[in-house]
Parts: structure tokens; C-alpha cells; sequence
């Protein structure tokens, strides 16, 4: 369909037609849903102007969103055969999988009740008989049996709070009627500022950890009885970042040791960079990444004007020399996404290359079908794989899936090969996608421990995504920097299974010690570090 020539308006001529609009006999809701109606088309024309926005992608947002096997493959052919049936339910169970996971811990499967033993930061209460005891007579009259002890019964009570509480401290005061000197009550041992280091910690993690601004965080207070300014809430997590900083560039150090690497870019805003151009360049990005160190998760974010590649340089500058290149799944934008002065193993995500055929389901719906259900027998092999060694994953990956992967390649190559399918159209675009990628994309069938995707780390952006949803931008780099430190310490302790909120209060409580040897206060390990120090006190 061509598309219609509208014309961009000018302000001035967007505001005489607004008047000559209001001037019409309309009820003022009509007007204002004209004049809301022409914008959003002015909008719309513009943005495929642009190539910012396509149709199919415009009818993805009103469609289904979902990219599961079940949800997908319904309607393309009115009814699943009993064929297919298992192939489909792979692809239901793991081709997107990834956005039913998270870090460890996240999304039992269930009922929907949280046990007891779940309340780990719960305040334990015992609730003993006032007559009954242990060895004394059973009640029941007629029974004259003895009471023995059984493991207690459980029983969840949770009550709300504002975020921050306080406490007013009336100093009692007296003055010599002699002298006329005053003598004020001392405050309580501990209490030697307004804030806490816990109100500091809940702050930071609030907005870096679960994307709650200051701002709102201020309101929220107000209303509580509790006043707290929003740049009195900033200052509290630049104290966090400042305690921390000395373990996030630890992280950095330890991620350039890392045997796998995951980034992502997004778009960000910095307002202290608006309207910069440097060397052609004029985009500002956050960096999100996962790096594999050990049996450790670690979590990095870099906002700024460089783009993933060049935040990669940035940590494998650290990479010790008697280590080979790391693997870095990423998607198929290598360009940005590859370090220049670093080498690595590359490998594409395989969920990418799926999400070709996902786009386009609608006009070859029995081809994408196909490529769909062959990808998603290579996510249940995968699955199936879980908790196995490197060696022995690959090894089953290429007993399993190599064939899968070779029968898929040789299939689309037949398509273009006898001109079923015409190179230049959105289907040929697609399976030249796998062509172009096809290494990359089966790096999994070569190499141990290489992952099939980069969901991983598209999960992690969207913390930051929602981060800059609610607060819309950083002000300076300098806020910036202390967004990428707490979102770094949190979202690593998170898949550490730490508690983020007192990860944090403890790094400032023993700040000197964590700026001095930062690699004991790690999220792994801080909890025996402190143990150390509490043991040798005594």
C-alpha cells in the first residue's frame, strides 16, 4: 500500500488548524479527538518515513505479542496435526523460556501460596501454651496420655509500612542558672546522622534495583508523615555509590576474566550530552552485561556515549594475558556489539534468528511454521541438557541437534537454491539471516559451555529499561555513573541470591574495610568476611 503524502506541519500551521478546528461547531471532546487523531497520523507517517517503524511491526502491537510455539503457529494452518503436537509443545516449553526465567529463584512453578521457609527476612515469634507444656498431662480427660514436643506450626502474619520510618529524639536539656551553661542528654549510641545507612540502602535499591524514582519516593514519604526531598534521596544513594565503588570496579576486573560474556545496548538519555555530536556520532547508550566468572553471575551497566563493544573493550583491558579469548553471545549487530581491541569468540543468538520467521508468520505461514518447529526440538535438547558438564552438553548437542541444524540449513538453502522462494522478498531476507549467521548461530554445536541465546542479558536490560521509563533520564554523566554502580552491585547480588537491601547497608557499615580490600566484599562472600571480622572481635 503507498503510503499517503502528508505533509509535516509547522508549529504555526499546526496552531492555525487547531483554531480553525475550534472554531467549527463540534463539542469540545470531538475537537480534542481530531486534533489528538492528526498528530498520532503526522506521527505515524513520519516514523515509516524514517524506517524507525514498519506495518508489520505496527501490527505486532495490536496482535499477538507472545512469541511461544503455541501462541504463534495457532491460525497459521487452522488446526495442529497430531505430527506436530510434540514439536509444538518444545517450542510452548523453551523456545522463549526466557522470559518465564530469571536469576535463581525467581518464578517457582506452584500453586501460588509461599511457604513459610520462602519469609527469610521474617521476625521469628513463638507462640508457647500458657497451661500446656511438654511432659504434662494430654486435656483430653478420658485420653491420660503425656504431651512430646512436634516441630511448631507456621503461620505468616505481614503488616505494611512506609518505606522509612523515623524516630524524634527529644534531648532533655538543662542549663546552670549560676554559669548559664547548657547541658544537652547524649543521643543513643549509633544515632550520629539524619539518615541511616539503612535508609540509604533502601533508596538506592528502590530506584536502581526496582525503578522507583526519588521523586515518587518523595511523595510517597509526604504522605506518610515522613518528608523526605527527593535530592535528600539522591545524596543517600551517591553515599551507597561512593561505598561501593571500589567493589564494582573489582567486578569489572573479575568480569574481564570471565569465560562467557553477554552484552546489550538500549538508548538512554544523559541531559548534560544533549544535542552533542563527536566524530559523527550523536547516540548515548547503556550497556548491559552478564559475565560467567566461576559459578558467578556477574552483572555490569555502562551508560554513556560508548556502545557495547567498546564497554567490552573496557573490561577484557583487564583480562589476565594466559587466557584465551572469552565467548561473547550477542545478537547479529556486530558492528556495535564487537570489541576492536580484544578478540573473542563470537556466537549469534539463536532466538534473533527465530524472531525472523515470527515477523513474517502471517505471510508464509507453512514455511516459518516449519522453521519454528525444527528450532524448538533444538530448545528441548537443550533443556534436556540442564545441570549437564560443558563437554558433556556439546557432546549431546551434536549427537541431537547437529542433524536437526544441518536438515534446517539444507531445507532453506533448496528453497532459494530452486527460486520457491524469491531472495529478495521478506521470507528470503529471513533465511538469508541464517545464512549470513549460520556459524555464529551454531557455535553451540562446537564449542563447550556456548549458550543458544542472549535472553539472559535482555532480561537484565529491562531493569534498566524500567529505570529509565519512570525517571525518562539521567541529568550528568555523574548521576549516570552512580546509576550503572548501584544497578551493577544490586542486580550481581540478586543472582547471587543475596539480599540486595542489606548486601548494600553492610558495604557502608564497613566501607573503609571494602575500599581497602574489595575482592572479601563481594556479594559471594561478604557474609563470611563479616563473619571473620565479628570472630575475631570477640
Amino acid at each position: 500500500m503507498k503510503l499517503p503524502e502528508v505533509e509535516v506541519l509547522s508549529k504555526h500551521d499546526l496552531d492555525g488548524l487547531k483554531e480553525r478546528i475550534g472554531s467549527a461547531e463540534l463539542p469540545a471532546s470531538d475537537i480534542a479527538l481530531i486534533i489528538d487523531l492528526i498528530a498520532a497520523v503526522i506521527w505515524l507517517v513520519e516514523e515509516l518515513r524514517k524506517k524507525r517503524l514498519s506495518i508489520r511491526r505496527l501490527m505486532r502491537l495490536f496482535g499477538i505479542k507472545s512469541e511461544k510455539a503455541r501462541d504463534v503457529i495457532k491460525g497459521l494452518d487452522g488446526k495442529k496435526s497430531d505430527k506436530n503436537k510434540d514439536a509444538v509443545k518444545s517450542g510452548e516449553k523453551n523456545a522463549d523460556k526466557s522470559e518465564k526465567s530469571g536469576p535463581p529463584g525467581e518464578n517457582k512453578n506452584g500453586h501460588g501460596h509461599r511457604s513459610a521457609s520462602d519469609f527469610s527476612g521474617a521476625v521469628a515469634a513463638p507462640c508457647l501454651h500458657d497451661a500446656l507444656a511438654i511432659g504434662t498431662d494430654c486435656p483430653d480427660e478420658l485420653c491420660g496420655g503425656r504431651l512430646n514436643a512436634l516441630p511448631p506450626g507456621k503461620f505468616i502474619h505481614v503488616t505494611g509500612q512506609a518505606p522509612f520510618s523515623a524516630a524524634l529524639f527529644e534531648q532533655e536539656k538543662l542549663r546552670c542558672n549560676l554559669c548559664g551553661k547548657t547541658y544537652t542528654a547524649p543521643l543513643p549510641d549509633g544515632i550520629d546522622s539524619r539518615y541511616d545507612i539503612t535508609a540509604s540502602a533502601m533508596t538506592a535499591v528502590l530506584r536502581y534495583g526496582f525503578g522507583l524514582p526519588h521523586y515518587r519516593q518523595e511523595k510517597l514519604q509526604d504522605c506518610a508523615g515522613v518528608p523526605i526531598s527527593d535530592s535528600s534521596f539522591f545524596d543517600m544513594s551517591e553515599s551507597v555509590a561512593d561505598a561501593g565503588v571500589k567493589v564494582h570496579q573489582h567486578l569489572v576486573y573479575l568480569a574481564g576474566q570471565a569465560h562467557l560474556i553477554h552484552p546489550d545496548d538500549t538508548k538512554t538519555r544523559i541531559q548534560e550530552f544533549r544535542g552533542y555530536e563527536e566524530n559523527g556520532r550523536t547516540g548515548l547508550f547503556s550497556t548491559a552485561i552478564i559475565a560467567f566468572y566461576k559459578l558467578f553471575q556477574i552483572a555490569l551497566f555502562f551508560t554513556g556515549k560508548n556502545y557495547a563493544g567498546e564497554n567490552v573493550d573496557k573490561i577484557l583491558q583487564h583480562r589476565a594475558n594466559d587466557l584465551g579469548p572469552p565467548i561473547q553471545m550477542c545478537d547479529a549487530h556486530n558492528k556495535i556489539n564487537l570489541p576492536k581491541k580484544y578478540a573473542v569468540i563470537l556466537a549469534n543468538c539463536l532466538t534473533h534468528g527465530r524472531r525472523q520467521f515470527i515477523d513474517i508468520r502471517q505471510d508464509y505461514p507453512e514455511e516459518c511454521k516449519h522453521v519454528i518447529l525444527e528450532l524448538g526440538k533444538i530448545y528441548e535438547n537443550d533443556r534436556l541438557s540442564e545441570g549437564m558438564a560443558d563437554d558433556e552438553r556439546l557432546r549431546f548437542h551434536q549427537d541431537c541437534s547437529k542433524k536437526i541444524m544441518d536438515d534446517l540449513q539444507s531445507w532453506y538453502k533448496s528453497q532459494l537454491e530452486n527460486k520457491k522462494v524469491e531472495p529478495n522478498s521478506n521470507l528470503g531476507k529471513a533465511f538469508n539471516y541464517l545464512e549470513n549467521h549460520w556459524h555464529e548461530l551454531t557455535q553451540f554445536l562446537r564449542i563447550p559451555g556456548c549458550p543458544l541465546a542472549n535472553d539472559i542479558v535482555e532480561r537484565l536490560i529491562k531493569s534498566y529499561a524500567l529505570h529509565r521509563k519512570n525517571s525518562l533520564h539521567y541529568r550528568t554523566q555523574h548521576g549516570a555513573l552512580i546509576g550503572d554502580i548501584l544497578m551493577s552491585l544490586i542486580q550481581t547480588a540478586i543472582r547471587a541470591q543475596v539480599d540486595p537491601f542489606h548486601y548494600l547497608t553492610e558495604l557502608q557499615r564497613y566501607k573503609s574495610k571494602a575500599h581497602q580490600n574489595p575482592e572479601a566484599w563481594l556479594p559471594w562472600n561478604y557474609l563470611q568476611t563479616i563473619l571473620a571480622i565479628k570472630n575475631d572481635a570477640a
